[in-house]
């Protein structure tokens, strides 16, 4: 099944979040492990939801996903949620 989401934001580059979810973290923390749970995972798509990067953005972008896709959000204090 083929699901539409709207995603208010920035598009960002493919290749910081596939360092991102390898295990390396974008912010300066430096604790984060590395435990290559997601090696398997393609990453096609990385947007920033930030507040400002909300408001920088024009229009929403649409992206087509499938049910069975998994969604990574990495929280500002460098948490990841899927």
């Amino acid at each position: 099944m083929r699901i539409q989401l709207r995603i208010f934001g920035i598009s960002t580059s493919l290749e910081e979040a596939k360092v991102t979810v390898r295990g390396t973290p974008v912010s300066e923390r430096t604790d984060q492990p590395n435990t290559h749970l997601l090696d398997g995972i393609e990453v096609f798509g990385a947007f920033d939801v930030s507040e400002h990067a909300r408001s920088a953005g024009s229009r929403s972008v649409d992206l087509d996903v499938e049910d069975d896709d998994i969604i990574e959000f990495i929280l500002e204090d460098g948490m990841s949620i899927w």
